[in-house]
This record gives structure tokens, sequence and C-alpha cells, in this order.
């Protein structure tokens, strides 16, 4: 039962890490604004690169990254847990949760893809590889974070079947894919006419 306490315990604090509304606290401490308010609305890195400079951009992503590798892999040996990988996923689904509906916003936040991200370089670094390459090369050729991200997004599970990943981590790759691909709805209705917004 101590066990079953601490590792609710582990998901609370990944929970609570992933809320950490990166973009919108850089925007009000450094520039007094409200990211929400500016551009594309969304609280992720692309729209602070655009609203509030690439420095702010850079520093967002790299935090929201973080904090699924803090959840997944800091956090159990820091208090000393050994966790199977169903129980790690957890963590990072906490981490993701926290950020797609942070407790610091009213239950609004980012589309999950960076703190996606931090989750999947934790749990497999060779698939995140693959994925950072597919980005790299649909944003090269497209300049468009969300098409990029979408791309990733997708093709992480035959990454992660390729390399021979636990079942477990391919269906929750799946599963998480469907959350962002959702999340960026909208993206994907102005890609189709036409009218997403290029990141240069």
């Amino acid at each position: 039962m101590e066990c079953v306490g601490k590792f609710f315990f582990l998901l609370t604090l990944s929970y609570i890490i992933g809320s950490i509304p990166t973009g919108y606290w850089v925007g009000k401490a450094f520039f007094h604004k409200d990211i929400r308010s500016f551009g594309s609305g969304n609280l992720g890195a692309s729209n602070a690169y655009r609203v509030l400079g690439p420095v702010a951009g850079v520093s967002t992503l790299l935090f929201d990254i973080m904090k699924g590798v803090v959840a997944v892999l800091l956090l159990p040996r820091l208090f000393l847990v050994d966790l199977s990988i169903l129980q790690s996923i957890l963590l990072g689904v906490g981490a993701i949760a926290g950020h797609t509906w942070t407790v610091f916003l009213k239950f609004h936040g980012g589309k999950g893809v960076a703190t996606s991200a931090g989750v999947f370089l934790a749990l497999s670094w060779k698939g995140m590889l693959a994925g950072i390459i597919v980005f790299a090369v649909i944003f090269f050729l497209f300049r468009y974070v969300s098409l990029a991200s979408l791309a990733a997004t997708i093709t992480m599970p035959v990454f992660l079947i390729l390399f021979h990943e636990p079942k477990e981590l391919v269906l929750f790759s799946v599963i998480i894919g469907m959350i962002i691909i959702v999340r960026h709805r909208e993206n994907i209705r102005r890609l189709i006419r036409g009218k997403e917004n290029r990141l240069h």
C-alpha cells in the first residue's frame, strides 16, 4: 500500500510539473504580455517565438520538453522508486495532461507536443530522435510547425515498432498521437484552407 501511495504522489507531482505554463509565465514575467491574447493564442513555443521572440520561444520549448523528462526520469530517481514501463508511461501521461489542462490557468493549456517529446525522449531516445528528424525535414520543407508536429506524431508509433520498443509504449504513442491531432484540429483546418501561419 505504501508503494501505491508513493506512486500516486509521484503521479500528482508529474501533473503539477506538467502544468507549469512556461510560455504564459515567460510572457508575463519578462514581456508583460499574455501570449494567449496574441498570435494563435496558444501557450506553446511557436506562439511564444512569434509574440515574444526567438529567445523566449526556444526557452519555452526547452522547458516544456524538460517537464516530460523530469516527470519520467528524475522524479522516480529522486524518490528512489523503481517503476515498471507502464508506471513510467503513466507519469508521462500525468505531465502531458498537466501541460494540456494546466491547473494554473483554469485547465486551459498547450497542445502537448513539447512535453510529449520530453516523455518520449525519456522512454525511447531512439524513437524520439527519429521523430525529431521527421519534424526537422517537414519543417524545413514547408515552414509549418503544426504540420511538422503532426508528421512526427503520426510516424512515432512506426518508429517505436521498428526499434522493438515495448507494446505498452507503442500503444501510448498512438493514444497521445490521437490527442495531439484533436488538439491541432484548428491548425488542420487552416492548413487545408492554406491559411496556417508559417514560422520563418
